[in-house]
């Protein structure tokens, strides 16, 4: 059972990280040092609510947050891609 705590535990860590990287790809920039301290505030109550909400939820809390940390990352990469592919609104750099 301790390994499924840290496993949820983990996944809250990993949403948090998720949800500052697609920040640093919306913005182009490192989060402030507050920024950064609220996030961490963030992951330590959500770590420390994780194992309680697991026992009363009717369920997979550690997937729905995987499955929105993918999200998030998800998104993050498409930002990414769309911030830095060459656009083809010119007919001359499309056939380039």
């Amino acid at each position: 059972m301790t390994n499924e705590l840290v496993t949820s535990q983990a996944a809250a860590t990993d949403l948090v990280a998720a949800g500052e990287a697609l920040y640093k790809s919306i913005t182009g920039a490192e989060m402030s040092a507050n920024q950064q301290k609220i996030a961490d505030g963030i992951t330590h109550i959500v770590d420390g609510l994780v194992p309680s909400l697991e026992t009363r939820v009717s369920f997979d809390l550690k997937n729905v947050l995987a499955g929105a940390t993918a999200t998030l990352n998800g998104v993050a990469h498409v930002v990414t891609a769309a911030k830095t592919h060459p656009s083809h609104d010119n007919p001359d750099q499309a056939a380039a």
